[in-house]
């Protein structure tokens, strides 16, 4: 039983060094672009937010989805968040979502996970998409709603 234990403490432990190379590797890429800083300019992005439990995170996540902001929304549990809040370093494990929408959605998406979530002051991480798959990307606009014109 301890065997089993240490094995998934050790997948986690690489389930996070993988997330953590990942997401520095985009946003190496990202700010490494040759392309003008607009946050804007692509027509996709990935929003990346944490949650402080599994079940916010999945309700999070399934809201999104239904109200077709996001096409999809990766679930990433346990990672370690060390951060300053009100003057003390606090230390939490917490779940990260990475979700995938259309750029010109995001000022409704960061309202739809400010109203949503429960931390004061949620994170909302927005990464253009520079370029993808290009049936995944024509699947994100299937999905994903447009935005009305007002």
């Amino acid at each position: 039983m301890e065997t089993s234990s240490k094995n998934v403490n050790c997948f986690l432990i690489f389930l996070n060094i993988f997330v953590v190379f990942i997401c520095w590797k985009i946003i190496s890429w990202h700010m490494l672009s040759n392309e003008p800083k607009s946050s804007r300019t692509e027509k996709y992005a990935v929003v990346l937010t944490t949650t402080p439990s599994m079940e916010v995170a999945r309700a999070l996540s399934h809201k999104l989805v239904q109200a077709n902001f996001a096409a999809c929304v990766n679930i990433i549990p346990q990672t370690t968040s060390v951060y300053k809040w009100k003057n003390k370093v606090e230390e939490e494990i917490e779940v990260l979502l990475v979700v995938k929408t259309k750029s010109e959605l995001i000022s409704d998406v960061i309202k739809f996970v400010k109203d949503n979530h429960p931390y004061e002051v949620p994170e909302v991480i927005i990464l253009g998409i520079k370029d993808g798959y290009e049936k995944y990307l024509g699947w994100i606009d299937e999905v994903v709603k447009n935005k009305v014109k007002e």
